[in-house]
């Protein structure tokens, strides 16, 4: 998301950052999560985020006087309507999934009368889309309300419940401490998601109970089960449903959605690379995952990723080491069982999305002599 607002045409870059980050998901950023973050006791974040929150105001009108002067030529039209709707998806992707999880999966007070669903309601729906997008008609832009509806259909179908499943299910690979839920979050959950806990509960209870090393609980194993990554946004496939692929240089690239395949398609060259770092650590044992990331601890043996906030009872390296848990690609795996062409792109060379293969920066420095870095 964040490489959108600032490479490739300043144009889109501009409407990627000021007239849809800044003007969409800014009260969610700066507003929401301040509030739930203070309901929290934490109000460092609150004192700096409300202070930023005023700098946005300049932000957005620059934005709308970019989209103003860009409109003068009408043969701008069409370019406009496509920006905004890949600017809106790729906010989308990660804001709406990071932000939800965040406030709802990492908060122990649980006053807000508002779930993630209805901030997104007031302040994405309906004083973004509503009374800003849908009046640029008057300005000649005919942009169709569907890609808004798919993201809001999206967070109805739990895509940030799912995610959250994954990120605590996966805590020895996080450098922070999980604190698990209880039956006051459950209550909360399932108040504002009717069904959230017969389709959820049993994952979250299995999480609590087994958060001590000698209950023998490692989530991690149902790496073995987790559905690929997203090559566009990096999301997970979690919407079965919705999930597409394409094979590109005999390698196959999964999609969360058909709209994240669209903007792989309609911009070449943007993402390439190494995009999964599960394909790189495809067939490792976990607790030299972790070390290889750093996310130990200054004694060498205590992970800095827990699933718990106590000083006791922690794990250790040899505690995962005991589970004999070998990290297998997602995105290899699936490739692997549909029969499609390796989904494995570690090491691949940079492509253009186009079948021809650039050069990366270490390429580069080789050729030069200059770092560019």
């Amino acid at each position: 998301m964040f490489s959108h607002f600032m490479v490739g045409d300043p144009i889109q870059c501009a409407f990627t950052l000021q007239v849809v980050a800044e003007t969409a998901f800014t009260n969610i950023a700066f507003v929401a999560t301040p509030d739930v973050a203070a309901r929290n006791g934490d109000f460092t974040l609150p004192t700096t985020y409300l202070s930023v929150q005023s700098d946005e105001a300049r932000h957005i009108s620059n934005g709308y006087a970019t989209l103003l002067t860009v409109l003068q030529d009408d043969h701008n039209a069409p370019l406009i309507e496509r920006d905004l709707q890949q600017a809106f998806w790729i906010n989308h992707a990660f804001i709406d999934v990071f932000s939800a999880v965040v406030m709802e999966y990492f908060s122990r007070d649980r006053t807000d009368p508002e779930c993630y669903l209805d901030k997104w309601d007031r302040w994405v729906r309906d004083d973004w889309h509503r009374a800003y997008v849908m009046k640029l008609g008057k300005l000649g832009l005919n942009i169709p309300p569907d890609i808004f509806e798919r993201a809001r259909e999206r967070i109805v179908a739990g895509i940030h419940h799912r995610h959250a499943i994954f990120a605590f299910a996966a805590w020895p690979l996080a450098h922070w401490r999980m604190d698990p839920l209880d039956e006051r979050d459950f209550e909360w959950f399932e108040n504002k998601y009717p069904g959230w806990y017969a389709e959820y509960g049993a994952f979250w209870e299995a999480f609590r109970q087994g958060t001590d090393p000698a209950a023998g609980f490692l989530p991690l194993n149902f790496i073995n089960m987790a559905p690929p990554a997203c090559w566009t946004c990096q999301g997970f496939c979690v919407i079965e449903s919705d999930r597409v692929h394409r094979v590109v240089n005999d390698r196959t690239r999964f999609y969360c959605s058909k709209e994240c395949r669209w903007l792989d398609e309609s911009n070449p060259g943007r993402y390439t690379g190494d995009r999964n770092y599960f394909d790189r650590y495809h067939g490792w044992e976990a607790s030299e995952v972790v070390k290889d990331l750093g996310f130990v601890r200054a004694d060498g043996l205590t992970p800095i990723g827990q699933p718990h906030l106590h000083a006791e009872g922690r794990w250790t390296l040899e505690d995962i080491r005991a589970h004999n848990l070998t990290i297998v690609s997602p995105n290899i795996r699936v490739a692997e069982e549909l029969g499609l062409p390796s989904g494995d792109h570690s090491g691949v060379p940079v492509s253009n999305g186009n079948g021809a293969v650039t050069m990366d920066e270490a390429e580069t420095d080789l050729l030069t002599g200059v770092s560019l870095r």
